[in-house]
Order: C-alpha cells, then structure tokens, then sequence
C-alpha cells in the first residue's frame, strides 16, 4: 500500500554544504620552496601563499612538493547573460580564471560584475572577513563581502572552484582530493548551519591530513583479584606491552582542529590521557610526484598550511 510521505522544511536554518580542497593539484616545478608568508605581495611574486590553509607544502624547506589550494571561485546563474550558464570552452575556461561570460573580470563588492569593467580585481567570490591580507585582491586589502551584505538577489545558482595554472606533460599526471562537507543547526539564526558547517569542514581537514588516524584510547588494564579472610584486593594493572604502560598513554588526536576554524589545519595534537597537550608530528603517508621523465619527487611531511 502506498504511503504518503510529509517533509516540512526549517527555513530559519536551512542546512549549509560546503567543498573543500583538502589537497589541490601540485605546483609546476620551479626548483624552490616557495615561501608560506604573511607578506601578500613576496607570496605573489614568490609563488607562495600568505595564509596556512591554501595550499600545502609551502615554506616547510623542501622544494617542489607544493600543492595548490583554491586560487579562483565563482558563482554563474541558471540563466543566460554575463553572469548564467557557459556555453563554449572559452567561457569555460573564463570563468576558471574567475572571468565573466563576457569577458568583463569579476572585481570586488555587489554581484561581483560590473558592466563598465571597472572596480576592484576580485579572485573570490563573497570572501567574508577570511581575507584580511587581499591575497584574492591584488593584495589590497577590501571590507566584509559577502552575499547577505551585497543583498545579492536569491536565484539557481552553481559554483565553481578552480586551482593553476599548472602544466600537465603528455603521459604525466595531476591529482587533487576535494572533501564535501554538511552540517545543520538545531539552534540560532540563518547562517548558524554555515558557521557549524566549517566547524565540522576543520575536523574533516584535520583528519586528512592525518590519514585518517582517530584514537584507540588506552588499552583496557587487567584486573586481578586477590581474596583474603572477608576482602578482596584488587589490583589494576597497565602491563608491558599495553599503550598505556606505567600509565603513560599518548596518541595524537587527529579530531582536534587548531585554533581557527576557517583556514589553519596542520597542527596535529598530541595529548596524553589526562587531556595534556605533550607536542606535534605529521602524517607520514606521502604519495609520489611523477613526471614524464619517470623520476619521483617524494613529499617528506605535510608542511604547515
């Protein structure tokens, strides 16, 4: 027998999804390590990055392991026009460059069009405060955008994230790990679900780069009882062998995001089983870099984002 199912939407707090670069595509070879630096304009002119968390393998002293993060996003309408749907490879291709379909460069503030060309170069859609530097600017620093600050009209809307220029040889290749992210909140106003959403996307980071690692927790101890006239003794041991021998357990915790919540990943916690923070490492699992020549670059660690 059929069954009629009801589904009633919260509009107060819809749920938020969110795409993240865990690992972007790797950087074509310039022989240097290009530099992690809160100097917008050396990170530019360095191929390097200002901000931990757009990209990885940036200053931490070994050359050519550089990994993008997102260097372009854009949004295009369900519609024709400037702004809606491409429709041939060079408008593709534009809007990777975070061009319009008019060949008109999006710039900062409003929709991110202007009609005239004029206005302020922009790479990144409605950034929101994550830019305090103006890497997606020219390195010139702008206020709040984002899409409830610019009233930006509600309309079927798509996205596009894009990472390069890179140079892909014939018979080499390229690969990038991308994660999708959901989180809904059971309290507050519209945008409670996105701030909860990239709460959960630094869990998800932090775990990638930590291969995945969760804690085992300390191994159970063993129990042994003694009987005596009308008592017993019980003695709770952690013997050789257990993680947790002369009770001293430590495991990274690879759950345990740092600090912020938008754009720093790569500290990886290690705490014992009192909660105290006792030092760092990095994920050992380290893919190879091929060319067309055969020869293999190996990442040594995750570095810093």
């Amino acid at each position: 027998m059929p069954t009629a199912i009801r589904a009633t939407a919260d509009r107060t707090r819809p749920p938020a999804v969110g795409v993240d670069f865990f690992e972007g595509p790797y950087q074509d070879y310039d022989g240097l390590d290009n530099p992690l630096t809160t100097n917008c304009q050396n990170a530019r002119d360095s191929l390097g990055i200002p901000y931990a968390g757009i990209g990885i393998g940036y200053g931490d002293s070994v050359p050519d392991n550089e990994r993008y993060g997102m260097r372009a996003f854009v949004y295009h309408n369900n519609a024709g026009g400037a702004q809606g749907d491409p429709n041939n490879a060079g408008q593709y291709y534009n809007y990777l460059k975070a061009i319009w379909g008019d060949n008109t460069l999006m710039t900062f503030g409003g929709s991110g069009y202007s009609s005239s060309g004029g206005g302020t170069r922009s790479y990144y859609m409605f950034p929101g405060t994550s830019d305090p530097l103006g890497w997606g600017t020219d390195c010139t620093p702008q206020p709040l955008w984002d899409e409830v600050s610019a009233g930006n009209a509600p309309e079927d809307r798509r996205f596009i994230q894009s990472a390069g220029p890179f140079t892909l040889e014939p018979g080499a290749y390229n690969n990038i790990t991308v994660g999708v992210v959901w989180a809904r909140a059971s309290s507050g106003d519209v945008q409670a679900s996105v701030n909860l959403m990239r709460k959960a996307d630094d869990k998800a980071q932090s775990l990638f780069d930590n291969c995945f690692r969760i804690l085992n927790g300390p191994d159970a101890p063993e129990l042994t009882i003694q009987e005596l006239d009308r008592e017993l003794i019980l003695y709770v041991t952690n013997p050789l062998g257990s993680n947790n021998y002369n009770e001293e357990y430590v495991e990274i915790d690879a759950t345990i995001p740092p600090t912020s919540e938008v754009t720093t990943y790569e500290i990886d916690s290690l705490f014992d089983d009192n909660g105290n923070y006792v030092g760092s490492s990095k994920c050992p699992w380290v893919p190879p870099r091929r060319t067309t020549t055969g020869s293999t670059a190996s990442k040594a660690t995750r570095s810093s984002r």
